[in-house]
């Protein structure tokens, strides 16, 4: 390309400066034509050198396409994972609780039913918002009907980012991911859940997820074996 643009370069000077150096020794006629072909040649001159200038360097353009095939397989990849998800129902011996999407760890006989924290609370704050109501009253009740009795823990979780904008109520994110928990598991006990049932446990951003999205949360896990 370097070469293909000093010829371009090159070629169109070489040619402008003849044109040029015969206008002292023709007759006017010929000077104009001259003088016309050398302002056409320059026009030319210009618009090779946009066009050079518009066309991406070979080793940039390799790059690019590099890039955007990985992008199109992790993409690939990302609904893969999801039609799996979707395509794979839970055995049907799972405990679990009904109409509510839970997690079962078998190892620790428990399942965890995770509820995001921006749609349990207000950025910030620690305090329910009523549109939670909902789903604390399905799991409340499924909880009484399946799991009478059984241990709770209801964990707190949070983003890794430090707290700012509310640094006057929360020392630090183990302080805002304890009283969310705590007003997730009040409301729980002031609806029928027994005190001595739950335990509430705050991690803070100690146990982050692939977003901050996703790591601001709050997981009621039953132990149910």
């Amino acid at each position: 390309m370097r070469r293909m643009r000093m010829m371009t370069w090159g070629g169109l000077v070489l040619v402008s400066l003849l044109a040029m150096g015969c206008q002292g020794n023709k007759p006017d006629e010929k000077n104009q034509a001259l003088t016309a072909q050398n302002a056409e040649l320059q026009k030319q001159l210009a618009a090779a050198q946009a066009q050079l200038a518009a066309t991406p360097d070979a080793r940039s353009l390799s790059a690019l396409q590099q890039q955007l095939a990985q992008r199109d397989q992790e993409i690939a990849k990302l609904k893969e994972d999801a039609a799996n998800r979707v395509a794979t129902p839970a055995p049907a011996n799972t405990p679990g609780l009904e109409g509510v999407e839970t997690t079962f760890d078998p190892s620790a006989g428990t399942i965890t039913a995770t509820l995001q924290g921006d749609v349990l609370f207000d950025s910030g704050k620690a305090t329910l918002r009523g549109s939670a109501q909902a789903a604390l009253n399905k799991i409340i009740a499924d909880i009484k009907k399946q799991y009478p009795g059984h241990r709770l823990y209801v964990d707190g979780h949070t983003d890794i980012d430090p707290i700012n904008k509310s640094s006057d109520q929360w020392g630090d994110n183990f302080d805002l991911s304890y009283f969310r928990a705590k007003a997730v598991a009040d409301y729980l006990t002031d609806n029928g859940i027994d005190t001595k049932q739950v335990t509430i446990r705050a991690y803070g951003p100690n146990d982050p997820k692939k977003s901050k999205a996703a790591s601001r949360r709050v997981e009621i896990v039953v132990k149910v074996k």
